[in-house]
């Protein structure tokens, strides 16, 4: 399996995360898009699909309503991020709990990101007709397994991603005791 992760979290209130995983022997991957602070827009934004196929060229995936591509620019100091799809807007993390997968109103959804080292995340949002210009702090991560990432703080929003099997992956924004705002994340069974 290989991964890699983008998170961010914009000084405003706009912080989302998104991530690919490859599962080449079953030939089959898994995207999220997880938005939450965007203005006018309560709730979650999500785009979670667990079964796309595995990239045919690049880090580039196909599916239904979905299209995205991870491009390194430069290794360890730049990459970019490309999305288009459509996603569902969630009124709370649980719903996305629901049997059956998230229902919610459905929103048209872009992004056209970079990152550049250390932790600078900046370019576009879209939601719907309406779009944002960011700058904000941003970690990526190439090769992160899904496990606990803990990040201390107050509470700011939540996103809950099935994994399938009971397992749930927790991600909380936090706000840090010097003001700063992080994603934390456990892994955690449901009963």
């Amino acid at each position: 399996m290989s991964a890699w992760l983008l998170e961010f979290a914009a000084a405003d209130g706009l912080a989302g995360f998104l991530r690919l995983e490859v599962f080449a022997e079953a030939r089959l991957a898994w995207f999220w898009t997880y938005l939450v602070g965007v203005p006018e827009h309560d709730g979650v934004i999500v785009v979670r699909d667990h079964d796309v196929p595995p990239p045919r060229q690049g880090l580039e995936i196909r599916a239904e309503g979905l299209w995205a591509e991870l491009v390194c620019e430069t290794p360890g100091d730049h990459w970019t991020f490309g999305l288009e799809a459509f996603g569902v807007r969630l009124d709370a993390a649980d719903d996305a709990l629901r049997p059956g997968g998230e229902i919610g109103e459905r929103v048209p959804l872009g992004l056209d990101l970079e990152w550049e080292a250390p932790e600078l995340v900046h370019g576009m949002v879209l939601v719907a007709r309406e779009q944002w210009t960011i700058e904000a702090w941003g970690r990526f991560v190439d090769g992160h397994e899904l496990r606990d990432d803990a990040v201390a703080g107050e509470a700011v929003a939540s996103a809950l991603i099935p994994l399938g099997g009971g397992a749930v992956c927790a991600r909380t924004l936090v706000r840090t005791a010097d003001g700063a705002r992080r994603w934390s994340q456990r892994i955690r069974r449901e009963p």
